[in-house]
């Protein structure tokens, strides 16, 4: 959905549609996939770094993620997992 509705919108509200659409999605699997394993966890980061080069535009990654300033799913599933003590 996202790349194809791209190219009519703007980056802002491109974000806007990631941030209200797309990312609950990965909120919910790094909470329940917090043990997937090596090859799941790879795959979902993928996903958002895809994700990342279709809202900003770019070819790579890094540029669009650091454009973008989101943070990377391993840094957002430690905030949202209980961890015991």
């Amino acid at each position: 959905m996202l790349i194809r509705i791209r190219h009519n919108i703007t980056l802002s509200s491109a974000d806007v549609i990631y941030r209200c659409v797309i990312r609950p999605v990965f909120h919910y699997s790094d909470a329940v996939w917090t043990c997937c394993n090596k090859t799941d966890a790879h795959y979902l980061e993928r996903l958002q770094r895809r994700a990342a080069r279709i809202v900003g535009k770019s070819n790579r990654t890094d540029v669009a993620l650091e454009h973008l300033q989101w943070p990377a799913l391993p840094d957002r599933r430690d905030t949202h997992v209980y961890k015991q003590l």
